[in-house]
């Protein structure tokens, strides 16, 4: 009898909490023929686990094994993360609905494909370099940066009551119209929306309406495909009602510029201005390590891999365990010293996470990892500067880092110097090896931004 390949007619889907559909493919006899993928129908995912759902006609025979493989370069390579054997009845066969579950070890675009078995064989041979995801799944975990770059009241406010208010959000998945503008007012008490459905780099004028006077806060929040969302609050917006001669002049403070983050408050509460240099503030750095013999550098590599395969199952508090265990058996095991640090920035433990981070760079100021780490911290603080220094050091390490021209851009933009920002952007169309990813997230920012190097034009004026 001859042996035939079994064929199965099969979808599947993302999901996170609620089932979120993100595209189907058709499976013929052995071989696969998908369509040409438009990157603007790529799904996002807001969450690092989530479960690629697939529906398998089984009418040729139940599903014995399902295979989930996924690629991060594009179909250059594949990994297989899961091969887990099915038991299903016959009264299950034609609506089998199965899952496959998936946690990303970081943001960035991942390509999924999915091999089922029957008693008869597989539905495809497994993925080789080259090989086209069966779908494209972006996964978001982290929030849009959001800096108000000037809360600017006109020149005749007493008479026409207006301020402008200007801002920039650097987002690598952002909606067209992603930004809210709100305030709040000691007569208000709660946050009330100004303007929606702003775009990235924008400017509003609002006319101030009657009554409100005293401190006012100015609130811009961004939010990405994934539903994150960043904000910047301006809190030094004061105006005063002062009577003269028998009619009300209305003032305002001027000192509102914001052009860089020295004026924002940061999300520790203290003011973003920082030294040019970091600077430790947990004590000397560790004494020269005592030479450790192979049994105990074995000892803390074993402790270092249970705590990578805690973090990868999302059970962060026993990661940080066995990544403490290990860095306390080999004080210069640097890898898992750094991956405790990232564990601690994910939980937002982020003075645990700096001080590590601090012990590394101190054995070791070039440790490229860290510098990233750091850098990011350093930009969730809204410490710019800080991490635009921490950046420049990364790209002296290693200046064809995609990653880091792109991230030095971004603090570039924050820091008020566009024409740095877009030649850091440019940088990257000119690094062999950047990847399509990251030449298309470049460009988006230059495409975004190269247009607005002018004065910027206030919108018409809405208030609510």
């Amino acid at each position: 009898m001859k042996r035939h390949t079994a064929a199965f007619g099969w979808r599947f889907k993302v999901v996170q909490a609620l089932l979120l559909a993100i595209g189907a493919a058709g499976v013929a006899s052995g071989d696969m023929v998908l369509p040409a993928i438009d990157p603007r129908t790529i799904p996002t995912v807001g969450t690092q686990e989530f479960a690629v759902r697939y529906h398998a006609d089984e009418s040729g025979g139940p599903i014995t094994r399902a295979e989930l493989w996924y690629t991060r370069d594009e179909g250059k390579t594949w990994s297989q993360v899961s091969d887990i054997e099915r038991k299903t009845s016959l009264a299950d066969a034609m609506r089998a609905q199965r899952e496959l579950t998936f946690r990303a070890e970081e943001d960035g675009l991942y390509g999924f494909y999915i091999v089922l078995h029957n008693a008869v064989g597989p539905s495809a041979k497994p993925p080789e370099p080259g090989t086209r995801p069966m779908q494209w799944v972006r996964v978001v975990t982290s929030a849009p940066l959001v800096s108000i770059t000037a809360v600017r009241p006109d020149d005749r406010f007493d008479r026409n009551r207006q301020v402008t208010i200007r801002w920039n959000v650097i987002g690598d998945h952002l909606p067209e119209r992603p930004v809210t503008v709100q305030y709040r007012s000691e007569q208000t008490g709660s946050y009330r929306s100004l303007a929606e459905l702003q775009q990235p780099t924008g400017a509003f004028c609002w006319t101030v309406p009657d009554g409100v006077h005293g401190r006012v806060t100015i609130k811009v929040v961004a939010t990405d495909l994934a539903g994150h969302r960043g904000s910047a609050v301006y809190d030094q917006l004061r105006i005063d009602e002062i009577t003269t001669n028998g009619r009300a002049v209305v003032t305002a403070d001027r000192t509102v510029e914001t052009n860089h983050s020295a004026l924002q408050k940061s999300e520790s509460g203290e003011t973003g201005s920082h030294p040019p240099t970091v600077t430790w503030l947990h004590g000397e750095p560790d004494a020269a390590p005592a030479t450790l013999d192979d049994a105990a550098a074995r000892q803390a590599q074993a402790r270092y891999e249970q705590g990578t395969w805690h973090r990868l199952r999302g059970e962060y508090d026993l990661a940080i365990a066995r990544y403490r265990e290990a860095v306390e058996i080999d004080p210069q095991l640097h890898a898992a010293r750094h991956d405790l640090a990232a564990v601690l920035l994910l939980l937002g433990r982020i003075e645990q996470a700096e001080q590590e981070l601090g012990r590394i760079l101190s054995a070791e100021p070039d440790h490229r990892a860290s510098l990233k780490t750091l850098a990011l911290l350093q930009a969730r603080r809204k410490e710019y500067r800080s991490s635009s220094e921490t950046l420049q050091k990364l790209l002296l390490v290693d200046p064809r880092d995609p990653e880091a021209w792109l991230y030095f851009g971004d603090m570039a933009l924050f820091t008020g110097d566009r024409p740095a920002a877009l030649a850091a952007w440019q940088k990257i169309d000119e690094l062999e090896g950047a990847g399509d990813e990251f030449r298309q997230r470049a460009r988006t920012r230059l495409e975004m931004y190269r247009g607005n190097s002018g004065e910027w034009t206030a919108e018409p004026a809405r208030s609510k």
